[in-house]
C-alpha cells in the first residue's frame, strides 16, 4: 500500500462471521472473515482492531467507516427484549391486537394471531383523549394531563421504550409531538418512537406496527450501536454510519432513533455489492448465504428491486427495504427427522455459538456444514482460521444415519439437496412474484456459503451462469464501501393523477438540494379503490403524466395480469429522496492480484480466500483476471434440461 493513502471500511455482522473490508484511496482492497468473539457488538470492534493491527493501518489514515448487521432481524426474530408501552388515540388501543386478518393458511380454521401479544401488552398500552382528521384539522385537543398520567405509569413499571400512535398523525402530528415533550419531561431517558416519524402513511395498523416495532429495537440497539460507537472512539476511527434496508447510508444517531430501518441492513449491503459488480442492465438472482439463513436479492436492468413491506418471522412489516427473501437455510441449519420418518433442515440453527458439530465448540446436532464436511466438500480449515474436525461431523450425522438406515454418504447428500430444493423453491417464489423469469436471470452467489451451493441450486432453478465476484464471502462488506448518505421527505397523498402536479411541495418547504446531492424523485400509483399500490420512477414536477400512466399499466398488467380502463389513477404517495454521492474510491473499480487463471471442470472444489467454490459434474468453472468467477454448464440446454 502507498504511504499516505486513506481507507474506507465496511464491516457487515453476519451469523457466525464479522465480514471485513477494506479499500485505499491508491485502488487496493483487503477482506477478512473473522469469527465471532463475545457479543454481537463486542465482536465487530475486535474484528477492526484486530484487521487493522494486522494490516498496519493507521486509525488516523480511515476516511469513513460504513456498518451492516442483521442485529435488528435477529432481534424480532427471537423476540426476547423487554416489553413496550403504547400510546394511543382513545378506542384504539386494540388495533395492535386486531391486525389484518389476512388468512396465510388457505384452509386453516382459525386466524392465527401475526404478532406475539408480549411485545406490547395490554397492560402498557394507554389512550388519551384526543383526535385529527384525515384533512389535517384538530377536531378534539389533546389531554395533556392523561398523557402524563400514562408516562408516570411506565416510569412505575420500569418500561423502557414508548410507541406513540395517534389517528391521523401522518397528516397533522401536532399531538404526537406534544405527547413526547410532556413524556420527555417526566419520564428522562424514556425511549419515545413516534408514528408519523417512523411510517408517514395512511393505514393504521401498519403504521402502528411499524411504530411499535422501532420502539421495541430502540433499546437494545442503542446498547449494540453505543457500544460500536465508543469501540470506534478508544480506536481513535471516525464514528461509523449504518446501511439501511433501502440500500442507502443513515448516520449512526438517526440510525439509532429509527432501528427498524435496519432490519433488512445486512442483506442489503449484500445485494449493494452484487449490484457493484454486475454492472450494465442484466438481471440476476443473489443468493448470500450465511450461518443461519440464506437471503435472496433480486436485480433487475442492473438496479436492486426495493419492496414497501417485508416479512420478519410472524411480522409483515411496511417497511421500504431491498427486495429480500429471507429462507431459514443456513450453514449452522440443524437437520432433523420427524415421527414420520421424514428428514427436515431448520429452521432452528446452531448459529455461531456453538456452532455446526464440526466446529468442535459443543455443537453435537447435525447441521448443513456437517453434511459438507461429510462429503468432503470443504477444506480442513475455513476462513478465519476456523479448523474443521471430520471425526466430529461424523458423528453428529451418525443417528440420522441410523434412523433411516443408510450410510453417512447417503445422509448427508439428502441434507444437502434438501437445502437446495428449500433455496431453489425461495428463488422461484420470489422472482415470480415480480415478474422475473430465473431462468432469464444469471446467478450471483455471495456469503460465506453462496458459493458452496449456489451452482446446485442454480440447475434446480434453470439458471445457465453462475457468477462468483471477487471475495464473494465478504461480498456485504464490499457492498458497504460504496453506501451513499440519502435524506427523504415522504408525503402521504390522496388524490388523483391528474391533481398530482399540484400536490409537490413548496419550494420553501420542505428539504432543500445541497451541494453534491442529486434529486430522485418516485410516486406510488394504484387504480382508484385499491390499496396496493405500484412504484414508479418520476421526472419531477415536469413529469408527463401521460407516460407515467402508460408506465403503471404496464407493470399492472405484469405484476397483477390486467388493467382497468375506465378506472382512474390514485397517487398515494410521493418521495423525493436526496443523494449524497461522496467523490473518490468508495465507486471505483477493484484491483485485485489473482494467483493465476484457472478453467476447472466438475465435480471440484475450488478454494478461495473467503469462500469454497462446489462446481459439480456437468459443470465448468472459469476464472478471470478480477479473480471473479463464472461456472457455466459443459452442455448446453433448453429451459426444461434438454441439451441443444
Amino acid at each position: 500500500m502507498r504511504e499516505h493513502d486513506d481507507w474506507v471500511i465496511g464491516f457487515d455482522m453476519g451469523g457466525t462471521y464479522v465480514d471485513v473490508a477494506a479499500r485505499a484511496s491508491g485502488g487496493q482492497l483487503l477482506v477478512a472473515k473473522v469469527p465471532y468473539e463475545g457479543t454481537p457488538a463486542l465482536s465487530a470492534v475486535r474484528a477492526l482492531e484486530r484487521f487493522l493491527a494486522h494490516h498496519g493501518i493507521a486509525a488516523d489514515s480511515v476516511r469513513k467507516l460504513v456498518h451492516g448487521s442483521t442485529v435488528v432481524t435477529n432481534l424480532l426474530l427471537e423476540r426476547d427484549a423487554p416489553a413496550i408501552g403504547v400510546l394511543t388515540t382513545a378506542g384504539f388501543a386494540d388495533v395492535l391486537s386486531l391486525r389484518r386478518q389476512n388468512r396465510k393458511e388457505l384452509y386453516g380454521l382459525a386466524v392465527r394471531a401475526e404478532q406475539p401479544e408480549h411485545l406490547f401488552p395490554v397492560r402498557f398500552r394507554r389512550e388519551v383523549t384526543e383526535r385529527v382528521s384525515a384533512a389535517a384539522k384538530e377536531l378534539v385537543k389533546l389531554d395533556e394531563e392523561a398523557v402524563h398520567a400514562a408516562g408516570e405509569f411506565w416510569k412505575q413499571a420500569g418500561v423502557k421504550a414508548v410507541a406513540i400512535c395517534f389517528l391521523h398523525a401522518c397528516r397533522h402530528p401536532v399531538h404526537e409531538l406534544r405527547a413526547r415533550d410532556i413524556l420527555q419531561e417526566c419520564c428522562p431517558g424514556l425511549k419515545i418512537s413516534l408514528s408519523h416519524e417512523v411510517d408517514p402513511a395512511p393505514r393504521e395498523y401498519e403504521r402502528f406496527l411499524a411504530t411499535a416495532l422501532n420502539a421495541y429495537a430502540s433499546v437494545p440497539i442503542s446498547d449494540y450501536m453505543g457500544c460500536i460507537r465508543q469501540g470506534c472512539r478508544d480506536m481513535g476511527l471516525p464514528e461509523p454510519s449504518v446501511m439501511r434496508s433501502d440500500g442507502f447510508g443513515e448516520t449512526l444517531p438517526k440510525a439509532m432513533e429509527k432501528p427498524v430501518s435496519l432490519a433488512m441492513s445486512g442483506p442489503a449491503a449484500a445485494l449493494a455489492g452484487a449490484v457493484g459488480c454486475l454492472g450494465g442492465t442484466r438481471q440476476a438472482v443473489m443468493i448470500d448465504i450465511g450461518g443461519t439463513t440464506t437471503d435472496i436479492g433480486l436485480i433487475a436492468q442492473g438496479h436492486m428491486l426495493v419492496s414497501e413491506e417485508i416479512g420478519l418471522g410472524p411480522f409483515s412489516l411496511r417497511l421500504r427495504s431491498a427486495n429480500v427473501l429471507s429462507v431459514a437455510i443456513g450453514g449452522g441449519s440443524i437437520a432433523r427427522m420427524t415421527p414420520t420418518g421424514a428428514l427436515r433442515l431448520g429452521p432452528q440453527s446452531q448459529g455461531a455459538t456453538p456452532g455446526p458439530a464440526a466446529y468442535g465448540k459443543g455443537g453435537t446436532e447435525a447441521t448443513l456444514t456437517d453434511a459438507l464436511v461429510v462429503l468432503g466438500r470443504l477444506p480442513s480449515s475455513l476462513a478465519g482460521g476456523r479448523t474443521l474436525c471430520p471425526d466430529l461431523a461424523r458423528q453428529a450425522l451418525q443417528p440420522l444415519a441410523d434412523r433411516r438406515g443408510c450410510g453417512l454418504q447417503v445422509i448427508a447428500e439428502a441434507i444437502v439437496a434438501g437445502a437446495h430444493a428449500v433455496i431453489a423453491e425461495g428463488i422461484k417464489t420470489h422472482a415470480y412474484a415480480v415478474g422475473l423469469e430465473p431462468a432469464d436471470c444469471m446467478l450471483i452467489a455471495a456469503g460465506g456459503g453462496g458459493a458452496q451451493h449456489g451452482v446446485d441450486v442454480a440447475e434446480l432453478v434453470g439458471i445457465k451462469t453462475v457468477f462468483l465476484p471477487p471475495h464473494s464471502g465478504v461480498l456485504a462488506a464490499i457492498g458497504l464501501l460504496g453506501v451513499c448518505k440519502v435524506r427523504v421527505e415522504e408525503i402521504a397523498l390522496d388524490v388523483f393523477l391528474d391533481d398530482l402536479h399540484a400536490a409537490f411541495p413548496k419550494e420553501d418547504t420542505g428539504l432543500r438540494l445541497q451541494e453534491g446531492e442529486s434529486e430522485k424523485w418516485s410516486v406510488a400509483l394504484c387504480y382508484e379503490g385499491q390499496q396496493a399500490s405500484i412504484e414508479l420512477p418520476l421526472a419531477g414536477k415536469a413529469a408527463d403524466l401521460a407516460v407515467l400512466k402508460a408506465e403503471f399499466e404496464e407493470d399492472h398488467r405484469r405484476l397483477r395480469g390486467y388493467v382497468l380502463e375506465t378506472h382512474r389513477l390514485k397517487v398515494r404517495r410521493l418521495r423525493r429522496e436526496l443523494i449524497l454521492t461522496e467523490k473518490g474510491y468508495g465507486h471505483e473499480k477493484v484491483a485485485t492480484q489473482p494467483e493465476g487463471l484457472r478453467d476447472v471442470a466438475g465435480p471440484a472444489s475450488v478454494v478461495l480466500e473467503t469462500t469454497t467454490l462446489w462446481i459439480p459434474a456437468g459443470w465448468r468453472g472459469t476464472e478471470a483476471e478480477d479473480g471473479s468467477w463464472s461456472v457455466t454448464p459443459l452442455v448446453e440446454t433448453d429451459r426444461m434440461g434438454m441439451p441443444l
